[in-house]
């Protein structure tokens, strides 16, 4: 095992096209801010520097263009290694429900990775399933990526294998933590969740975890 002091940074992805739900989800509001805003406010509790990736400048935050053309999350994940040169924590947008301590765990799962581990993510406890957007991913992971988007393979899962991932397995009881938005159910769900009325406008209501 390893344990590395390389500053982590992190990226929000924002770039979806958002198809599912008919409006922009990064800017769609959920306690009263939009989920690309409480994204990057959540990694800068754990991250020294963050950035949104986007095909677009989005007014008031750090954006880093994805420099690939709609090939959906691994374009914004393969620009940040090859820009960044150092690890990246990488956080969809569409999470709303992700808390700090998933992120804190995940970074210290990431600090005792296997050397060879090139991708520290989160795993649904008893199945194969990874959260392959909200993970870590090494430097050298860039070079996989890069080959499957020269084979057009776009799904981070498949390009970096089992046997170079490191999992943190997590329970029933935290996989709220995974739940993302991608149709209008899954909008009304997030708000009966959280006690709230699924109004088109969103809730004012302050969150209890983030400002």
């Amino acid at each position: 095992m390893r344990s590395s002091h390389e500053a982590v940074w992190g990226l929000v992805l924002a770039g979806g096209l958002s198809s599912r739900l008919g409006r922009d989800k990064a800017l769609l509001p959920f306690r009263g801010v939009p989920l690309v805003e409480r994204a990057v406010a959540l990694l800068s509790r754990v991250c020294p520097r963050v950035a949104v990736s986007s095909r677009r400048m989005l007014p008031g935050l750090p954006v880093l263009l994805d420099a690939t053309e709609r090939v959906g999350p691994l374009g914004g994940v393969l620009t940040a290694l090859e820009a960044w040169q150092r690890p990246v924590l990488v956080l969809a947008c569409d999470m709303p429900r992700m808390e700090e301590e998933a992120l804190v765990r995940l970074l210290a799962a990431r600090r005792a990775r296997p050397a060879h581990a090139l991708m520290t993510a989160w795993a649904r406890h008893g199945t194969p399933y990874i959260e392959a957007l909200a993970a870590v991913y090494e430097p050298a992971a860039a070079a996989p990526l890069r080959q499957g988007l020269a084979m057009g393979v776009y799904q981070l899962s498949r390009l970096i294998p089992a046997s170079h991932r490191h999992h943190l397995p997590y329970t029933e009881a935290e996989a709220h933590w995974f739940f993302n938005v991608n149709t209008p159910e899954d909008l009304a769900q997030l708000h009966e969740a959280c006690g709230l009325q699924a109004r088109g406008h969103g809730s004012q209501e302050a969150s209890p975890h983030l400002p």
